[in-house]
């Protein structure tokens, strides 16, 4: 009994201790910094007056950091600093370098090396590749100090997984340097592309821009669990054959249907269940479902991602794995902590949340809240996305089948509260698919939102560059709110 007590004791610690945040520093120059986050002494650039990055949450690291849920270790950043010995007219900057500074990077699971930006533009000597032996006199070149660099870190964080991060607009001799050097240590180097600067340096949009890059090279937020829809087997068969093809940030040919939960802290009682799109032909899994799955939790609700069967012409397919997703989600609900569960959907997967929103036949059917992405909503021709409408209802459907399965005809008193949200350029799904619901939920005194921004096209569910992203989180973080009372 002593020994069973000790084991599930040690079991439970281990499960804590892998329930911890991520610990990321950062070991770079003026492009990572910002005033109170660097050591003592260290020259910052951010804030800047002629520069519109106006506090850290604005910096690509910390922008990183909370978007993966992860925690700050150290921010090793310094102003003007290069990483071989020679900086800006040819001053031995030796004392300074990133060099100098790897053991101070505290315990960190994750390593950004951010640097070679003020290298290239001091005109450092790049030298010859070294990868051993190095002297002070070697690391004066920028090739040898990479390499000496990289081993150190290395050595000094054998646990740690280490990224390269190379700015856009360098010399070519920098840049194949880094591609070499980085090859040779097996780091992974992201190359940065279309960095958007201000004074020299990356404004709001330009850390935007880093931060999703750097998500989509780093991978997204993994879940805390993942379930199998139907380990026994699905009810229906859409016919399509052949393995499911996972590109990394989408999934095609989907023969797994899975449910992907990502569990808060504080559960506030609220759960989401969330439909990716993709054109009922794909499934934007990452993009339009983990990309975001931490500003939910952070909230306290319990954020899940639906990977649904497609339809092939077989429309009642996705419906079946959404009803077994809410379902598993109900059966865990005192778990979790939550009372309301309600549905998302981006694109053809806000047709599928909508669908599922107006199609219920049974109560545990029935979502407590919907919340739509630049929806398709209508099969009516004139205003639906031709390609969703194809792969769901197959070639010629019929008038009642079309009928059937444009939303808007479904609204009922008993569909739940909608939260809407569309643009006005949008080329690919009209937003007169979201004006037509809204109508529809206003018309039958459904309390509905409706926001329609001016520009931004389709597909922004995970643009940090999204104009009116933190529009739309604020106003959906106030709607959310509101829903626990």
């Amino acid at each position: 009994m002593k020994r069973f007590c000790i084991l599930a004791v040690l079991l439970l610690c281990a499960a804590a201790a892998s329930a911890q945040p991520k610990k990321v520093s950062v070991l770079g120059d003026s492009y990572s910094t910002y005033q109170g986050y660097n050591p003592e002494g260290y020259n910052p650039f951010y804030p800047d007056a002629h520069n519109d990055v106006a506090n850290v949450d604005q910096t690509w690291w910390s922008l990183y950091i909370k978007t993966m849920g992860y925690q700050l270790e150290k921010n090793n950043s310094w102003g003007g600093t290069t990483i071989c010995g020679t900086g800006y007219f040819r001053r031995d900057v030796s004392a300074s370098n990133f060099i100098s500074r790897v053991e101070m990077l505290g315990d960190p699971d994750i390593i950004f090396l951010f640097g070679g930006t003020n290298d290239a533009w001091a005109g450092a000597p790049v030298g010859e590749y070294q990868y051993a032996d190095w002297t002070k006199e070697d690391c004066m070149n920028f090739r040898p100090a990479l390499a000496c660099l990289l081993d150190k870190l290395q050595k000094t964080y054998p646990k740690a997984t280490i990224y390269s991060l190379l700015n856009s607009e360098l010399r070519e001799e920098v840049n194949e340097s880094m591609r070499e050097v980085c090859k040779h240590y097996g780091v992974r180097l992201i190359e940065l592309q279309d960095i958007e600067k201000q004074n020299g340096h990356p404004s709001v949009r330009g850390m935007k821009s880093i931060c999703q890059q750097v998500i989509a090279a780093t991978g997204y937020p993994r879940p805390d669990l993942t379930f199998e829809l139907w380990p026994d087997g699905a009810p229906s068969d859409n016919g399509l054959r052949g393995e499911e093809k996972d590109y990394g940030n989408h999934v095609s040919n989907v023969t797994r249907p899975t449910l992907s939960v990502f569990l808060p802290e504080k559960p506030n009682g609220l759960a989401l269940l969330v439909c990716p799109g993709g054109g009922y032909v794909d499934v934007w899994d990452k993009t339009e479902g983990y990309y975001n799955a931490r500003w939910y939790t952070g909230q306290g609700i319990v954020y899940a991602v639906l990977k649904y069967r497609l339809p092939n012409g077989h429309c009642e397919v996705p419906m079946e794995d959404v009803h077994q997703a809410m379902a598993i989600l109900k059966a865990h609900a005192d778990e979790y902590g939550f009372k309301k569960l309600g549905i998302a959907g981006c694109s053809a997967g806000g047709h599928l949340a909508a669908t599922a929103a107006t199609h219920f036949t049974r109560p545990e059917e029935r979502p407590d809240f919907q919340i739509l992405f630049y929806p398709v909503i209508s099969m009516d021709p004139a205003i639906t996305h031709g390609g969703s409408a194809f792969y769901l209802l197959g070639r010629n459907p019929s008038q009642a089948l079309l009928d059937k399965y444009s939303n808007e005809k479904q609204v009922s008193a008993d569909t739940p509260p909608a939260f809407i949200m569309a643009n006005s350029d949008d080329g690919l799904v009209p937003c007169e698919n979201s004006i037509r619901y809204y109508e529809a939920l206003r018309a039958t005194k459904v309390p509905a939102a409706l926001h329609i921004y001016p520009t931004g096209g389709h597909g922004w569910a995970d643009h940090v560059n999204f104009a009116y992203r933190e529009a739309w989180m604020h106003d959906l973080q106030i709607w959310l709110a509101g829903l626990q009372h």
